[in-house]
């Protein structure tokens, strides 16, 4: 009737789980089976089977089942797992079933001999393991897969080797005193978590990988480590006493043994031996032990210790260092002198000596040559093996030579070259292609040796002729205002081209090319002039009285150029004379034009005068105006002005003035009073 409850309720999860999974398309794949528990179940039922009949029995004590079959159901039951004295078990197999248990102890001290530790490799509960004692107990790999492992006591077993234990994030207990562990790699895979590292009495002689463990209680006392000096001796509690070192093997000459203090302190420094065993000293300055007296026999050991304490005087590190030695016979230093081809420059040279003492191989001199440099074993101590130290010589560096390029006139045509090279190799100094320069001779020393003295080779040419430099003297229009001229000199000479002075004209600038030297291609100097501009030339208009009668006007124009002054018509004013050039060029002076005006008289009538009967029928000399009568200055009746006389009653053709002509006038006078007086006389 249970049986069939519990049946009818498996059914309705199935029911149950089914119709979650259609509403919310789960793969079948993923559904739990309805055979699970059962198999579960099943499982559970199964009896484990213990090939060691004591770990059975302890399993069966501690789990009080009494004489009934162990279950792996009752397996998982087993939380805690401690094997008795006198039990001694040396399988583990079957406790791979208790995935619940979270300690186990099981010593070589209760008499096991556990080889074996593969089957807890799936008790990822287990956080403590005791297995102390185990002699035969060597391969400890399965450690890597036990993930809650805080506490692992291994101590005297025959472990050799730890694996990487990265995956133990919770470790803080891990001893594994008097193993056989060499190598300590494995420390720099512990978890910051670890709290207790023991690893003493073991075959460690390498402290470098416990350099990244802080704040941790590290025993490592019994080991063969020579230097700690790289731990954290600030955060760590350490103990590194009683070290066993023994050095390679010590080779030596017969007098003495000489070996460099090898100890370091925690502090890294030197550090200086607490006793000298086998009648060696210790000597501070060169920070060496010398052991001066060797037994007669070939091989042998001779040892030394230290001690360091902390500043509370408690013993922190130290051990006994034992030096094997061996007496060995030195082999000679060659000593040879060869140039770079290997060929020999001086004879060679044998030094002799004891095995581990210096020797300095000396250099020699050798005519023209010179050391290319020191070989590295020029000093050294001898050895076991023959040494040969090689000077190598090259010819020694000559004395420069100096090659110049110059003119016959010293102008330096070329940069100078210099010329090196080693003493007695042969120079050969080269010419240059100059353009515009042909080479005056070969010099004698073209070719030669070099020698320790300088030397100098002069190369000189003489100038060809250069291409004619043409002068032009033009106009802003380049119209030519003089001939042309032509300079002629030899190549890269200098000329200068001068400029003429040319009435009324100014040189504008002198051109870039106005000097320079002459080339291979000829060349054009071209002198731009300009018109000067000429003084003014200033006309004015008075009358005899100095009185302005027109505005004067000034003309302007380039010097050398024609002007031409005129008269003006100004009423009631006729022109008396002209001083001046009418008409002329502008000059670099100014020039003065002045034109005189005399007013006009007023015409009055002539009234004749009464007829005197006495005279009636006479002629007589009529009355004239004494302005109108031409007054007789010159052997002419004309007039004169400074520059240029006009005839009186005469005008000019371009003035323009109407006043009449004074002799017509007189003319017209007299011809009216005869006919007046002919005509009264006839009445």
């Amino acid at each position: 009737m249970e049986k069939k409850k519990k049946w009818k309720k498996r059914a309705l999860v199935v029911i149950t789980v089914s119709c979650v999974a259609f509403t919310l398309d789960i793969p079948a794949t993923m559904l739990p089976m309805a055979s699970v528990p059962a198999a579960a179940e099943a499982t559970d039922n199964e009896i484990v089977v213990f090939p060691d009949e004591n770990l059975e029995i302890a399993v069966r004590s501690t789990l009080e089942s009494g004489a009934k079959p162990i279950t792996r159901g009752m397996m998982k039951q087993l939380n805690g797992l401690r094997i008795e004295d006198g039990w001694g078990i040396s399988s583990l197999e079957g406790l791979q079933y208790a995935t619940n248990l979270r300690t186990l102890s099981a010593s070589g001290g209760s008499g096991c001999d556990i080889r074996d530790i593969s089957p807890l490799a799936n008790l990822t509960k287990l956080d403590f393991l005791y297995l102390a004692g185990n002699a035969h107990l060597s391969d400890i790999n399965t450690l890597s897969t036990l993930t809650a492992l805080k506490t692992f006591r291994g101590n005297e077993c025959a472990i050799q080797q730890v694996p990487d234990l990265t995956a133990l994030k919770n470790l803080e207990i891990l001893e594994l005193h008097r193993n056989q562990i060499q190598n300590a790699e494995f420390v720099s895979t512990l978890s910051p978590s670890i709290r207790d590292l023991t690893l003493d009495y073991n075959e460690i002689s390498d402290a470098s990988p416990l350099a990244s463990i802080h704040n941790t209680t590290i025993s490592l006392t019994n080991n063969h480590i020579l230097d700690v000096s790289m731990l954290d001796w600030e955060s760590n509690t350490i103990i590194s006493y009683s070290q066993k070192v023994t050095l390679p093997v010590q080779k030596t000459g017969k007098s003495q043994l000489i070996l460099p203090n090898p100890v370091l302190s925690t502090h890294g420094t030197t550090f200086p031996p607490d006793a000298v065993n086998d009648g060696g000293t210790y000597q501070e300055g060169g920070q060496q032990f010398v052991w001066p007296t060797l037994p007669t026999q070939p091989t042998g050991t001779v040892s030394f210790s230290y001690r360091e304490r902390d500043e509370k005087g408690a013993l922190r590190n130290g051990g006994i260092v034992t030096v094997p030695y061996e007496i060995v016979e030195a082999a000679p230093v060659t000593v040879q002198y060869v140039d770079a081809a290997g060929h020999t420059l001086a004879p060679e040279t044998t030094l002799t000596g004891e095995y581990g003492t210096s020797y300095t191989a000396q250099t020699v001199a050798i005519p023209t040559y010179a050391l290319t440099e020191t070989p590295k074993n020029a000093t050294g101590t001898y050895a076991e093996t023959a040494q040969t130290v090689t000077f190598v010589y090259d010819k020694a560096e000559a004395a420069t030579v100096t090659v110049h390029y110059t003119s016959s006139t010293g102008k330096t045509l070329a940069p100078a070259e210099t010329l090196t090279g080693k003493l007695d190799a042969t120079y050969t100094a080269k010419t240059k292609e100059i353009p515009g320069y042909i080479l005056t001779k070969q010099p004698e020393n073209a070719q030669g040796s070099f020698t320790d003295a300088a030397q100098t080779v002069n190369f000189m040419y003489t100038a060809t002729a250069g291409k004619p430099i043409t002068v032009q003297y033009v106009d802003e229009q380049g119209k030519a205002l003089a001939p042309e001229t032509q300079l002629d000199g030899t190549f890269d000479d200098t000329y200068q081209a001068e400029a003429p002075t040319i009435a009324h004209y100014t040189l504008q600038h002198a051109p870039a090319n106005a000097s320079g030297t002459f080339t291979l291609a000829a060349q054009t100097v071209i002198y731009r002039y300009a018109q000067t501009q000429g003084q003014s030339v200033t006309v004015s208009y008075m009358d005899t009285d100095g009185k302005t009668l027109a505005p004067a006007v000034l003309l302007t124009g380039a010097e050398g150029a024609s002007y031409q002054t005129t008269a003006k018509d100004i009423a009631g004013y006729h022109l008396l004379r002209v001083t001046g050039q009418e008409m002329g060029t502008y000059s670099a002076e100014p020039q003065q034009v002045s034109y005189l005006y005399q007013a006009n008289k007023v015409k009055t009538a002539v009234v004749p005068p009464p007829v005197d009967p006495k005279t009636k029928g006479k002629l007589t000399n009529p009355v004239i105006d004494p302005s109108t009568v031409l007054r007789k200055t010159s052997t002419r009746n004309e007039l004169v002005s400074g520059n240029r006389i006009y005839p009186a009653g005469k005008t000019l053709p371009n003035t323009g003035d109407k006043t009449t002509d004074g002799s017509m006038l007189l003319g017209g006078l007299l011809l009216a009073y005869s006919v007046y007086y002919w005509r009264k006389g006839k009445r």
